[in-house]
């Protein structure tokens, strides 16, 4: 640490805090920062942001009737750190997508349940008063690299109701926190009398697809099938995905609706997606984080790229044994739904990618089909009575679509009306019965025919 750089970026926050007294305007300015978000309890998300940024792999919260303790393992605190945590609207990420915080603001979140943040990291040992002033304080012992003391002494909330609101947020926060995140594995806390934990295992499965396992004190293991790509924004790339959740059907996994379909961004925001998955995109938010505008220029080319990736992901299910009628169950079928832009961007890239001529339609024999050779079945016995020959013969097509999907009627009238997909129903199959094609059939093809009719 440089003590003259430090002391001297003292000097100039207290002339800056002295500066803010005066004018009651720039005071106010801090408090709406404080009060930024609509749960004072979000700034536990900022904190897991920070740690994420410093390479952390674990992060631990302690929580006490006066204040929280947090503790993780990433990178010590520099006095660039130093600088942006006490700045105001000034950040080191916001030219970098790799990184999760953008707005230079994030940790003032912390303003809205203490007046005075410690932190101890490397070097520095300081509380942060006047919002921004970092000043020197007696050095705790400390066994791991960084540690940040919030005391519940804030003027805008009480400490029991702080207490209260994060105790529920940390009991509450979701191993799905952890779905998105690069370096961090681990998220634990503890009450006096209370304790949990949140962590995640991953199993990589090619260049862009892993199975995520989450775990969790509350529930039983969370698996997600997450598949990544990448988009060029202006001269930089940063990561989009999407993950499906996966269950079992008497001991066959398949695909799932996951406990949420909000859009994350890194972590959950509040904007709804309608999507029975989940994505994930370094998009622009609102400074709260809570929501997405969605006609920003970043954002669109964001939103873009990834209908286009789960589009490619479909193919990459069908790999890991997933894709049945199940997966189509949670895909965007609707499309009269008003949904939305994101929906509507996924709802186009599925379709797309089904019309592709690739063969990603499950069949009755299980194995898979495109568009063009596949037809629908209006109850199970006419595929008693055509095999393959009989359907090229008759509607040029070759392979029956799976009975599961199409007994789902959003799914067959998506089959039906979007994909275009023929079904042989008894109007339409009746004037194919040719003198010569039932001569051709034996007399128990043609008790068949009439046990159909």
């Amino acid at each position: 640490m440089n003590n003259q750089e430090f002391t001297d970026l003292i000097a100039r926050r207290k002339k800056l805090a002295d500066n803010f007294r005066e004018n009651q305007d720039d005071i106010r300015f801090f408090e709406i920062l404080a009060k930024l978000y609509s749960d004072p309890s979000h700034f536990i998300y900022e904190i897991l942001q920070n740690a994420e940024d410093a390479k952390a792999t674990w992060v631990s919260f302690e929580l006490k009737s006066n204040g929280l303790i947090v503790y993780h393992d990433g990178r010590d605190f520099d006095f660039t750190d130093i600088k942006k945590i006490t700045g105001v609207g000034s950040s080191n990420k916001k030219d970098d997508l790799t990184q999760i915080g953008k707005f230079g603001i994030g940790f003032k979140s912390v303003f809205a349940i203490t007046r005075t943040p410690y932190i101890f990291s490397g070097g520095y040992s300081i509380v942060i008063k006047d919002y921004i002033v970092p000043e020197p304080v007696d050095s705790v012992e400390k066994i791991i690299k960084t540690c940040i003391e919030l005391p519940f002494n804030s003027d805008l909330n009480k400490p029991n109701q702080v207490y209260k609101l994060t105790y529920n947020r940390l009991s509450n926060l979701g191993a799905e926190t952890l779905l998105f995140l690069k370096s961090i594995k681990e998220v634990r806390w503890k009450t006096a009398d209370n304790e949990g934990y949140y962590s995640k295992n991953s199993e990589i499965i090619n260049e862009i697809a892993k199975k995520v396992i989450l775990n969790s004190d509350k529930d039983s293991p969370l698996d997600y099938l997450v598949i990544s790509d990448s988009v060029k924004i202006g001269k930089q790339y940063s990561s989009i995905e999407v993950a499906y959740k996966i269950g079992t059907d008497k001991n066959n996994k398949k695909i799932i609706t996951p406990h949420q379909s909000k859009l994350f961004v890194f972590f959950p925001t509040e904007k709804e997606t309608f999507l029975d998955f989940i994505i994930q995109g370094h998009y622009k938010t609102t400074p709260n984080r809570e929501n997405i505008p969605i006609k920003d220029s970043q954002n669109l080319i964001i939103l873009k790229a990834t209908g286009d990736l789960v589009g490619k992901s479909i193919p990459i299910v069908k790999n890991t044994g997933l894709l049945d009628f199940n997966f189509f169950d949670i895909l965007p079928v609707n499309s009269e739904a008003d949904n939305g832009p994101i929906y509507e961007e996924v709802y186009k890239n599925v379709k797309r990618k089904l019309l592709s001529g690739e063969k990603l339609l499950p069949t009755l024999n299980g194995e898979y089909t495109d568009s063009n050779s596949a037809i629908i079945a209006d109850c199970e016995e006419i595929t008693r009575l055509l095999d393959t020959n009989d359907l090229k013969e008759m509607y040029g097509k070759k392979d029956w679509l799976d009975l599961n999907i199409t007994r789902k009627e959003k799914l067959r009238n998506y089959f039906l009306n979007d994909l275009k997909i023929p079904e042989i129903n008894l109007d339409n199959f009746l004037p194919k019965l040719s003198k010569e094609f039932l001569q051709r059939k034996s007399d128990e093809w043609l008790i068949n025919l009439y046990k159909y009719f």
